[in-house]
């Protein structure tokens, strides 16, 4: 199967004998500056270093965006203010703002 070409995007796989041997089994994805991406990442029970840093480094990210970064179109507030001060300016339970 050929992949569609992803502009900022290089892809690469090796055989690294994960499982199998001589079965490509590792990704290298490179990613240019400015390049924005999105990941899956696997359910099982094993996740392998790479895998787990990149969900910590994605959760520092998204913890910085939500609570940190003021937004120009939140009023220069957090998404995180906007969502709760939402609320309890309404006198609602957070839950209850969609």
């Amino acid at each position: 199967m050929e992949l569609l070409a992803v502009a900022g995007i290089r892809l690469g796989v090796t055989c690294a004998g994960i499982k199998y041997p001589n079965r490509r089994d590792l990704v290298v994805i490179e990613a240019a500056a400015g390049t924005r991406a999105a990941a899956v990442f696997t359910r099982n029970a094993f996740r392998a270093a790479p895998v787990t840093v990149a969900r910590a480094h994605l959760a520092a990210y998204f913890r910085f965006y939500n609570e940190e970064r003021p937004h120009q179109a939140r009023g220069y507030r957090t998404p995180h203010e906007a969502y709760f001060g939402s609320a309890a300016a309404m006198a609602l339970a957070a839950e209850a703002v969609v």
